[in-house]
């Protein structure tokens, strides 16, 4: 239990640490923060869908499936940009 809580907190630190980066690169405005910001979103999904949705104590299919949904999410955001 311990040990969980303690990933928790790295992981939500984490969170916070990207989240302040993508904020700081949105308010820079420049050209290529656009394709940083997105693959920083892109990582804050996977650690928040693994950890605390626990997706990593799931089903394989499941696995599977956020993988493929990021990578779609990431493949569409880059062609429509």
């Amino acid at each position: 239990m311990l040990k969980e809580i303690k990933i928790n907190t790295i992981i939500l630190t984490i969170l916070l640490v990207l989240i302040i980066a993508i904020y700081l690169l949105a308010e820079n405005k420049a050209n290529s923060s656009f394709t940083i910001i997105t693959s920083l979103t892109a990582v804050k999904f996977i650690a928040i869908s693994f950890q605390f949705m626990e997706t990593k104590k799931a089903n394989f299919f499941w696995k599977i499936l956020v993988s493929l949904f990021v990578i779609a999410f990431l493949i569409g955001v880059f062609v429509l940009s």
